[in-house]
């Protein structure tokens, strides 16, 4: 049996399902126990009743069949279960856990790798280019020795041209850095600066009062090209000042895991790396409660073994977290259906297979607003339910 919505959140009904044949019996109004006194008044011959954790189901079949065997759901065990450790962990966690970076600050080390991958430094910008410094000195150096225009552009696998444009030209003309962008100037300046947090609206004011005279378009570009190649995790606020930057690298000195994330791998073992594991047990210790609990209920329903059901209602019936005291108190007093649960194959699935498939079949949504709840029952018992 099981309950199921005529209007959801408003009104209810009792539906009733042969194990035999899995087709409806009959359905009732109401799931206070009540009507469902009165049905099993005139059907005394049940034997078996399979049900959910409902009390007032449980307390009819006592009074009207004391000797009928009642069994509870695995599922609905399991599904208060999930409820229960769900509510203690929202009580024992905050929202947001920061657990501390084994890294001394992502920042920091940061700025170490984009360092490293900095071509040149401040220090030892210049404004030659190296490659046209060497080649004018080693054609100027050729030329002394006595070797030709033609003998030099083979050795140096340059053209006659070239050795020629070398020997004539102004050595500021020709060596000088030719710069395709007016930002190349402050490309250092600009790695530094982004690197440090500083955000890209303070390094462009920063750049004009150094002598750039470019368009703030074309240096925006430049700066998110450098971002781009290098990584960089630029300040994103306005504000830039060193409060601001001290809060960001502070925040970056965290790993963040969310309680819900903490939920599912309890409930279903979601990957939680170890260094995070250690840190959450050791900080919140009620924790190991909860994943013993878990782990013990299922083992009794894997071993299906009765000792294991009486040592966990003893171990967490007066547990100092009152969710699993309560779900561990709720399962004594319902002691013989959750013996029963556990010994037996027999669940409540067909009947919410049942449920389910009348709901997709459009039983009750067809019929809604139109029809009354005695054709409803005519409908949903003598309908082909496969």
């Amino acid at each position: 049996m099981d309950d199921f919505a005529f209007k959801k959140r408003h009104t209810y009904g009792t539906i009733i399902v042969d194990e035999t044949t899995h087709k409806p019996v009959t359905i009732f109004d109401g799931r206070d126990g009540k009507t469902l006194k009165e049905w099993l008044s005139k059907n005394k011959h049940v034997k078996t009743v399979t049900r959910d954790r409902a009390s007032a189901y449980s307390a009819a079949i006592k009074e009207i069949l004391p000797d009928a065997m009642q069994i509870a759901d695995r599922f609905h065990l399991h599904q208060n279960l999930l409820e229960t450790i769900k509510n203690t962990t929202n009580s024992v966690l905050p929202v947001d856990i920061r657990i501390p970076s084994d890294s001394n600050s992502i920042a920091e080390s940061l700025v170490e790798s984009d360092s490293k991958k900095m071509p040149c430094s401040v220090d030892n910008l210049s404004e030659y280019n190296q490659k046209r410094v060497q080649l004018y000195t080693e054609i100027r150096e050729y030329n002394s020795a006595g070797y030709s225009k033609r003998q030099i552009s083979k050795v140096l696998h340059c053209s006659k041209n070239t050795v020629t444009k070398y020997l004539n030209g102004e050595y500021e003309a020709l060596c000088k850095k030719d710069f395709r962008s007016r930002m190349d100037e402050f490309y250092d300046y600009v790695i530094k600066t982004l690197t440090s947090g500083i955000s890209r609206k303070d390094v462009y004011r920063n750049v004009i009062e150094k002598g750039y005279k470019g368009g703030q378009s074309a240096a925006y570009d430049y700066m998110n090209k450098i971002i781009e190649r290098f990584q960089i995790d630029v300040a994103i606020y306005k504000s830039s000042s060193p409060e601001a930057i001290q809060n960001k690298k502070a925040l970056q000195k965290y790993d963040h895991l969310s309680r819900n994330g903490i939920f599912r791998y309890f409930w279903m073992g979601v990957e939680l790396s170890a260094n995070h594991k250690a840190y959450i047990l050791q900080k919140y210790p009620k924790l190991r409660e909860l994943m013993r609990c878990v782990r013990e209920f299922r083992e009794v329903y894997e071993k299906k073994s009765m000792p294991l059901l009486y040592l966990f209602i003893e171990r967490y019936k007066n547990s100092d977290l009152k969710e699993i005291s309560r779900f561990a108190n709720g399962l004594e007093k319902d002691i013989e259906a959750v013996e029963n649960s556990v010994a037996s194959e027999l669940s409540n699935g067909f009947v919410e297979g049942t449920n389910s498939k009348l709901k997709m079949r459009m039983v009750k949504r067809t019929m809604y607003g139109r029809c009354n709840k005695a054709l409803l029952a005519a409908k949903l018992m003598y309908a082909k339910v496969e």
